[in-house]
This record gives C-alpha cells, sequence and structure tokens, in this order.
C-alpha cells in the first residue's frame, strides 16, 4: 500500500525537537588514530567502559576512529589516551547539542527543501507527490516489507521504453546515514523536476530504480531514540539471548560473509553481520528485486556516510577485482568532479585499501552476482570526520551539488 497524499492539503512544517539529543547531552566526541597494535588494544579495552562507545566500529592501526564520552568519564579517557600517547583529538565538546541543532523538519504535503533533513513519514509523502505529478515517467512500488512492517518503497523512472538499461541507486541502508537519503531524494528531483537539457537526456538513455530508504525502521529509530543508530531493529535467535536488537544489514549479504575478521558474530556490536547471510528482511527484499532486473542492470549505486570516498569492490581484502583499472578510471573521473563546485577532496579505491575489512556488503554482493553491470560502487558522503552522521543542514545542498556533477561522469561513461 502506497502513502496518501492530500493534494489539497495546506502547507505544514514542524521544527521537530530531536529527544535523542537528551541521551548525549554533555558527552564529548574523540577523534583517536592508533599507530601501534598496543594503542589499537588499549583502545579496545576503552570501549567496553561503561560511557564509552565507539561509533565508527572497532578501532584499527592508522585508522581514524570516533569515540564518544560522557562527562563522568572524560577526564579517565583523556588521561588513559594521554598515558598511552595514542593520537586523539576533540571533535565535538556536546554531542547532544549538535544533535538537537540539527534541522529536522515534517511536510505532510509532500514538499521538502534541500536545507533540512525530514521523517520517515515526510520522505514517503515525497515520493507519492513525484509518482503523482509524473504519472507517464513514474511507478511508486514497494519491494517488501521491513522488520517493523513498513514499507521499502522503490520509485522507478522510465521514459518510454522500460528495457532501456537500468541504473540502481539505494541509500540509508544505515540508519544514522541521513545525508545518504538527502542525496538520493535530490537526484530523484533533478531527474524529474530539472530544467537541465543534460541532466533530462539521462532519462533517454537509462531507466531509475531507487531505493530512498533502505532500512526504515532503523531511521525512525535514529530519529525517536538513538540518533547513533546504524542497524536494523530486528531480533534474532543471537539478539534476543544477549538483549540486543538488530543486524548490520550491510554485513548481512551472502558476499565474504564474515572473512578476514570483517563484521562482528556480538549480536551488541555496531557491525554485527547476522546469525547468518540473508537474515534481514531489507537484505532479502533488496537483493530477490535485483536478481529480478539482472537482464538490464548496468549499475548498482549505494549511498553511505561519512569519509568523502567513491568505493568500489570489495571489502574482503587486498586482492585487485579483474575490472579494477576500469572501476578505478570512472571512480578518479567522478571524483575529480565532485571537487569542482566547493573543492571537497574525494578518496578512490576499494573498500578493503580505503577503509577496512568490510565483508557482506550489499555492493559486493551485487559485483558477485551482477557481473554483466558495467560499475558497482559505493559512495561515502561528507565529510572527513569532524561532524561524522550529524552533518548540519546547511551543508545538505552543497553535498547534493557535488554529488551531482560526479555522478554526471558516471551517467555518461555508461552510454
Amino acid at each position: 500500500m502506497l502513502p496518501i497524499v492530500g493534494l489539497t492539503v495546506g502547507f505544514i512544517s514542524t521544527l521537530i525537537g530531536l529527544t535523542t539529543g537528551a541521551m548525549y547531552d554533555g558527552h564529548s566526541m574523540l577523534r583517536v588514530t592508533p599507530q601501534t597494535k598496543r594503542q589499537e588494544d588499549h583502545l579496545r579495552d576503552l570501549s567496553k567502559h561503561q560511557g564509552v562507545s565507539f561509533i565508527g566500529g572497532d578501532p584499527l592501526v592508522g585508522d581514524h576512529s570516533h569515540v564518544i564520552a560522557s562527562p563522568q568519564v572524560l577526564d579517565f579517557v583523556l588521561e588513559s589516551l594521554k598515558k598511552f600517547e595514542t593520537e586523539h583529538l576533540l571533535t565535538n565538546p556536546d554531542v547532544g547539542r549538535s544533535i538537537r541543532s540539527q534541522k529536522v523538519m515534517t511536510r505532510m504535503n509532500g514538499d521538502i527543501s534541500w536545507d533540512a533533513y525530514y521523517d520517515l513519514d515526510s520522505i514517503n509523502q515525497y515520493l507519492t507527490v513525484q509518482s503523482v505529478g509524473h504519472p507517464d515517467l513514474v511507478t511508486l512500488t514497494t519491494i517488501g516489507k521491513s522488520f517493523e512492517g513498513r514499507d521499502l518503497f522503490l520509485l522507478k523512472i522510465n521514459k518510454g521504453s522500460t528495457t532501456k538499461p537500468i541504473i540502481w541507486i539505494d541509500s540509508n541502508i544505515h540508519a544514522r546515514e541521513w545525508i545518504s537519503s538527502a542525496v538520493g531524494l535530490y537526484l530523484i528531483d533533478q531527474l524529474l523536476n530539472s530544467p537541465d537539457i543534460e541532466i533530462q537526456a539521462y532519462l533517454d538513455d537509462f531507466n531509475f530504480h531507487i531505493l530512498p530508504m533502505a532500512n526504515p525502521d532503523g531511521f525512525v529509530f535514529s530519529h525517536l531514540t538513538d540518533r547513533f543508530w546504524r542497524k536494523t531493529r530486528s531480533n534474532t535467535s543471537a539478539t534476543a539471548i544477549n538483549g540486543c536488537r538488530g543486524v548490520d544489514p550491510n554485513r548481512n549479504f551472502d558476499a565474504y560473509w564474515l572473512e578476514n575478521d570483517g563484521g562482528s558474530k556480538d549480536p551488541c556490536d555496531l557491525y554485527f553481520a547476522g546469525d547468518a547471510v540473508f537474515t534481514e528482511l531489507e537484505c532479502i527484499a533488496i537483493a530477490q528485486y535485483l536478481d529480478s532486473i539482472r537482464a538490464n542492470l548496468i549499475a548498482y549505486i549505494s549511498l553511505h556516510s561519512w569519509g568523502q570516498n567513491v568505493l568500489i569492490p570489495t571489502g574482503r581484502d587486498s586482492t585487485q577485482i579483474p575490472e579494477y583499472n576500469e572501476y578505478i578510471r570512472i571512480a578518479n573521473l567522478a571524483a575529480a568532479a565532485h571537487q569542482i563546485p566547493h573543492g571537497m577532496v574525494y578518496t578512490t579505491g576499494s573498500v578493503f585499501d580505503v577503509w577496512h575489512p568490510a565483508p557482506g556488503t550489499s555492493m559486493d554482493w551485487a559485483y558477485l552476482n551482477f557481473p554483466s553491470a558495467k560499475i558497482h560502487l559505493t559512495y561515502e558522503f561528507r565529510d572527513k570526520g569532524q561532524y561524522t552522521v550529524l552533518l548540519p543542514a546547511d551543508q545538505i545542498l552543497p553535498q547534493c551539488e557535488e554529488f551531482m556533477a560526479g555522478i554526471k561522469v558516471i551517467f555518461d561513461e555508461l552510454k
């Protein structure tokens, strides 16, 4: 069932007070960078202390990690980092204040702008308005339901022939990465409403299948309860036993699952990969739908944050895929174009080389299962760690603009 839109309803705009900020009042965010195994082990031990949480996963030598410390333990954490001579930087002195300062709006008439984030109902209403306003171009359908019964809405843009090559784009598979769905919606808006002749010409070459909200349960939870929630909200056998909920959906695909120490077997971990592959309804729905369009799929693109990266397969290890040179060539062209609007630098490379072992991702699964597609990419949007997932709303439009500059290069390469 599609969301109901009342086209005669007047404009409604409400600023939502983010109650999720209260749980982080006075908490500080630190960026830590272990340079030795001793420092890495110390940070892992530190993460077990009450009042300390790592929002970017386990620390690794040479990698930046971000830790949130409550005011009760901040001095202890700082002294501990100093004792082990671990490089660290205070990036946010009051995480709760930053959460509440994010501009979040509700608009039930389907009219959204690019200077605020929106709740799930507003996003679904926007999709409905676009489908009603473009009946010859747009089909709005659902590819399945989430664990808590929410629809996974897919917006298909088909101009003329339905057999043209298909570009798939998904966003917000990680609940807290709000900027990803904001960019996904902006892309929809540009394809349907932009007067730019170049953008409109892409509709002659491709059909677009866009899933703006791949993890609606987690997204709602990140709005109402915990702003840093990353996973789904499922109750698997393992999570029920441990009192934790949810699985990292981008570690739950059947692609090198749990190989090379990537992902986690701990149900309480950010990167919990599930009891087995494809335990998550959201992942199953995505996989089944992609399989249904395999004959026409030309590109798989997944939108995330943060880090400012254009990433290619794989997250398994440093082995280069056979198409590495071609993939990196396209990624580099896109990264150069992304930099033009606002000077933001994007790093390119495989997920493993740029980040860390990350098996079980949707991109790697698509790469393994749809080899005839010309490109498989994962984006990590702004920023490089100052705000992490708390990207201020005044950076939404600049992020969207730089994304469009680079994605057009990719579209051109796919022709």
